[in-house]
């Protein structure tokens, strides 16, 4: 996915369809946990949309962000999802009962469908940030 992003330019909609991707995945291995091969499969299509999502989405998030600001904006965007792992799994186990573990399946689902959402409505510059170029020795003025 991320050649292919990064070959047509297009990001938003590539990062949006791969976590609806992995959503998909997880409702499909709730309503399938007792059938081991349908389960597999909707959790490789889980493992599809997880892992297919971030290098498009680091790219994505590194063209919108101001050039000044990049660097803060993705230190914040990374100290958020470091609070999303920290938190996730004491919610997830929270929500989970003895007879039921699909239940803490739910957060991650609308965690990556709201994700999905908004970034459907992010505005991407057209064009991509042009990079700062540095004056050689032999073309400075002395």
């Amino acid at each position: 996915m991320a050649r292919t992003s990064d070959r047509t330019g297009e990001r938003r909609f590539h990062v949006v369809g791969l976590m609806l991707v992995a959503a998909v995945g997880l409702i499909g291995t709730m309503v399938f946990r007792h059938d081991p091969v349908p389960a597999m499969i909707c959790l490789s299509l889980v493992a599809v949309g997880v892992l297919g999502y971030m290098a498009p989405y680091w790219a994505l998030a590194a063209q919108v962000l101001p050039r000044g600001q990049a660097a803060v904006g993705l230190a914040g965007i990374n100290s958020i999802a470091a609070l999303g792992g920290f938190f996730s799994p004491y919610i997830i186990g929270r929500n989970a009962t003895a007879d039921d573990v699909t239940v803490g399946l739910y957060f991650p689902i609308i965690c990556l469908v709201v994700c999905a959402v908004m970034l459907s409505f992010l505005k991407v510059p057209k064009e991509p940030r042009l990079t700062a170029t540095v004056p050689s020795a032999t073309t400075a003025s002395v």
